[in-house]
């Protein structure tokens, strides 16, 4: 995905998170210049485990289908991600026009912390749905909620 995309994570940190003392922070998108995301994951791959592991923390969002992590409900290779223990993983989602790099579940599980954000009545109601059934599958969200997880709501 172009960095610059509206739809673009890594636009939105540099925009909203690197600013004044932070701008000095180190700061790797799960982007590429390959023509895929599955001919630049590897290359991002490399990056990504020059990183100090396992994460000091990982702060994940939520989509109102269930989604996090660009671990979707409808990707092609959510099982991948789910179970693979590869640092990231390239995906595909019918529901989403990009195709994208992300961690894998098994790399974010290993983050000393876990926190959740989210806003809205509607994902408020998404968690309490996903809180009450366990099929990742379903709700991806779910594979962190056996986990210590500190959630955090806005209305």
């Amino acid at each position: 995905m172009d960095e610059q995309s509206d739809d673009s994570n890594a636009r939105l940190v540099r925009q909203h998170l690197l600013q004044g003392p932070a701008s000095a922070a180190h700061f790797l998108p799960l982007t590429t210049t390959a023509g895929t995301p599955e001919q630049g994951v590897a290359e991002v791959a490399a990056q990504a485990a020059r990183l100090a592991w396992p994460a000091s923390v990982v702060i994940l969002g939520m989509g109102g289908d269930g989604h996090t992590a660009s671990l979707f409900p409808d990707s092609l290779e959510l099982d991948l991600a789910l179970t693979t223990e590869e640092l990231l993983v390239a995906v595909r989602t019918p529901s989403q026009p990009q195709p994208r790099i992300t961690f894998s579940a098994g790399q974010l599980h290993q983050a000393q912390r876990h926190f959740l954000h989210i806003s809205g009545d509607d994902k408020r109601n998404v968690l309490a749905q996903a809180m009450q059934g366990d099929d990742v599958r379903q709700l991806p969200i779910r594979v962190f909620l056996a986990s210590p997880l500190a959630i955090y709501w806005a209305p």
